[in-house]
Formats: structure tokens, sequence, C-alpha cells
């Protein structure tokens, strides 16, 4: 009667750890997904700007940072310390 007690038991936590194995990849690829999907919405919105960037370092190897094209609202947020 012990031994099945404790078969079940067993049973039981495997079953339990088996189930939280299949779900933590689950929520690490939703937290990456979500974090890819945030990255390109930034990209995409100083799409312009990062492009004006580019141009100008491939025209000059160094720039100043009056040379860079400004990000205003990445520099809003950056200094705010809110998340964009």
């Amino acid at each position: 009667m012990r031994i099945a007690v404790l078969a079940v038991l067993f049973f039981q936590q495997w079953w339990i750890q088996r189930q939280q194995v299949q779900t933590i990849p689950y929520a690490v690829r939703e937290l990456v997904s979500s974090a890819f999907e945030k990255a390109l919405d930034i990209l995409g919105k100083y799409r312009q700007q990062l492009d004006e960037g580019a141009k100008r370092l491939l025209e000059k190897e160094t720039l100043t940072r009056e040379e860079l094209p400004v990000l205003e609202g990445f520099k809003m947020a950056a200094a705010s310390g809110l998340s964009l």
C-alpha cells in the first residue's frame, strides 16, 4: 500500500515538473517574440534618422554628436527612463 502511494506521489511530481518544463520554453518564446516586435517598431519609427546617420557615417568615418541626426523621441524616453 505504501509503495502504491509513493508511486502515485512520484508520478504526480514528475507530471507537474514535465508540465513546467514545457511551459518555460513557451514563456521565453513569448518574451523574445515581444522584444523582437518592439525592436522592429522602434527601428521602423526611426528609420529615416537611422538611414541619415548611416549615410553620414559612410561619407565620414567619425561623427561628432552634433553631426548625428537627432532621435528626439528616443533621447527623451531614454532621459526619462521610460521604455519605448
